[in-house]
């Protein structure tokens, strides 16, 4: 992070200077998909990243740079590159690196999108995954082999709100040389910044808080510039770069960034998008005011459930019968986040008897919105985790996942409250 400034103002203001682009007080929109070069010496200096500068869309573009620029500050790092998704950003940061035979182990308690990509789509491509519990960090290095080349954690996971011990984690990846990512979309950067606590690498999908108005989607991989690649067990970051030495060797530190853009975004396509950066930076303006609202809802919704006749059980790090709770005050800053999982008596048919039965709660997939979110995890967005999977996320058939939003709480809890007791009664 800038050290001059502090958190609430990086938001604001990131890296632009308006002085440079025509003392435009707000972040122009850079809706191009070529820019020209000054000669042909020039041209061939951008596309061997000799020199700053902008290539094409695909590789970058100034209103995506200000989006990536503000991001890294925000998590306290070298720097960040953004993609079309949270889901291009994980894929492209796993290709940039791994190759056919190298395996991961992987949080049992990660995104239902994620366990897909790890599960269904990797293996095609011989890139195999483990499991462990991230509760019992003891247990990770016991899965640990030669063919091991990522530790891949979420803080926060959705949607059972598992916070890890981040520090334990990374110790044991330092250990055995091997880079720790962070997805942390849940407790996004103002509640933690993982590379306080050894994270190498940090995943975003922005389309969440970041961005916060669900208009967009978007992801980030941001590189904490900790992490060293050796030549014999890491050998896609020292391919030859252009200019003909390898990307280590020719850009240190930020080899691996560079070779994502210049290499994942170059071959794959999956650019951000212009506007979405654009309106992102106007979300991230605003994103230390939203999350305090969005926590401080989260922690009394949570507390009203908990002592409601018609819920089962409650799922939230604030509470003190989380199994997180203790880890939680220790990784996050003052809140516990905005997301909150509760099972209602009656299984299934009473899920669905409440979430068809609210109207302010919006019935979608979406979170981290301004607007309330609600929907049922099992039989939606981690349907592609078999029973076995989702029983070991801490995901059961009467889970509702919450997404709390900045309306007025009394409001909120009123529409749950009545949603909840007309469930119960077309149930008896």
């Amino acid at each position: 992070m800038n050290e001059k400034y502090s958190f609430e103002t990086n938001c604001v203001h990131g890296t632009y200077n308006p002085y440079k682009f025509n003392k435009s007080r707000a972040v122009p929109l850079f809706q191009s998909s070529a820019f020209v070069y000054d000669s042909v010496d020039h041209a061939a200096d951008l596309f061997s990243f000799n020199e700053e500068g902008h290539i094409y869309m695909r590789i970058d573009n100034p209103t995506v740079k200000e989006a990536e620029g503000r991001i890294a500050l925000l998590e306290k790092s070298s720097g960040a590159v953004c993609f079309a998704s949270g889901m291009a950003a994980i894929t492209g940061f796993i290709l940039n690196f791994l190759k056919s035979g190298d395996c991961i182990i992987a949080s049992n308690y990660i995104y239902g999108g994620t366990s897909g990509l790890l599960n269904d789509t990797l293996p095609n491509l011989g890139i195999t995954t483990v499991f462990f519990d991230p509760e019992k960090p003891e247990t990770l290095e016991k899965l640990i082999t030669k063919e091991t080349k990522l530790i891949l954690i979420e803080n926060l996971a959705n949607p059972a709100l598992i916070v890890p011990d981040i520090k334990k984690i990374a110790t044991i990846c330092k250990k055995f040389t091997i880079p720790l990512a962070v997805d942390n979309t849940i407790a996004t950067p103002f509640l933690c910044n993982p590379i306080d606590f050894g994270a190498d690498f940090i995943l975003h999908s922005c389309t969440k808080y970041m961005e916060g108005h669900g208009a967009i989607v978007g992801g980030a991989v941001v590189d904490c510039g900790t992490f060293t690649f050796d030549k014999d067990k890491y050998p896609l970051l020292h391919e030859e770069a252009p200019g003909g030495k390898s990307f280590v060797e020719t850009f240190g530190k930020k080899a691996f960034l560079t070779r994502l853009r210049g290499k994942v975004l170059m071959n794959t396509g999956g650019c951000m998008a212009p506007f979405h950066a654009y309106m992102l930076i106007h979300g991230l303006e605003s994103f230390h005011v939203r999350m305090e609202r969005h926590c401080e809802n989260a922690q009394k919704i949570a507390g009203f459930l908990s002592k409601h006749p018609a819920i089962k059980t409650v799922c939230y790090p604030g509470m003190e019968n989380h199994t997180s709770h203790t880890t939680a005050g220790e990784v996050l800053r003052k809140y516990y986040g905005a997301m909150i999982g509760f099972e209602i008596k009656g299984g299934y048919e009473a899920c669905k008897k409440f979430i068809n039965s609210v109207k302010l709660l919006s019935h979608t997939t979406n979170i981290g919105d301004t607007k309330t979110l609600v929907i049922h995890p099992a039989s939606t967005t981690h349907r592609n985790m078999n029973p076995e999977q989702r029983i070991k996320a801490g995901l059961s058939d009467e889970f509702i996942r919450l997404s709390v939003g900045i309306e007025n709480v009394d409001d909120l809890i009123t529409e749950i409250d009545t949603a909840l007791q007309n469930t119960m009664e077309d149930l008896q």
